[in-house]
């Protein structure tokens, strides 16, 4: 692939992933708006960017679970390049599906408002289990 094909395979996925997230955005405000159905005003702590961030996790777990087990992204280089297809769901879809600076957003946010517990909380959930989700997609995905 040259790296002309693998920047276009990358811009589609990402095109993919921002319009996924968008979607879960729209859909969890309008399904589990603050204050009512299941969501408690005091648990209001991003629990759309939770989701798509968990969402995005599980998906690289199982890119990443490639036929020679668990490939950690950090480790390749120009001499291992991805593939097509790797390069498309990591660093296209789950690179944009997933957000870490509305994430860190949301913890500002929680930290000017003075709120220990909520941030606490977020950042405990995310770091949790956005690994676990990678976790299980490995797993999964090597089995």
């Amino acid at each position: 692939m040259s790296v002309w094909e693998g920047w276009l395979v990358v811009a589609a996925g990402g095109a993919i992933g921002a319009l996924g997230r968008a979607a879960i955005q729209r859909a969890v405000a309008r399904w589990l708006p603050v204050g009512s159905r299941g969501i408690p005003g005091w648990l209001a702590i991003g629990h759309a960017t939770l989701i798509v961030n968990v969402v995005g996790s599980f998906v690289l777990g199982l890119v990443l679970a490639g036929p020679d087990g668990p490939e950690p992204l950090g480790a390749l280089s120009a001499a291992t390049p991805l593939s097509g297809s790797r390069l498309f769901w990591s660093s296209g879809i789950c690179g944009s599906l997933t957000t870490f600076s509305t994430f860190a957003a949301d913890a500002v946010g929680l930290a000017r408002r003075r709120d220990p517990l909520r941030l606490t909380v977020y950042l405990i959930a995310n770091g949790v289990l956005c690994v676990a989700a990678i976790a299980v997609g490995v797993r999964l995905g090597s089995g």
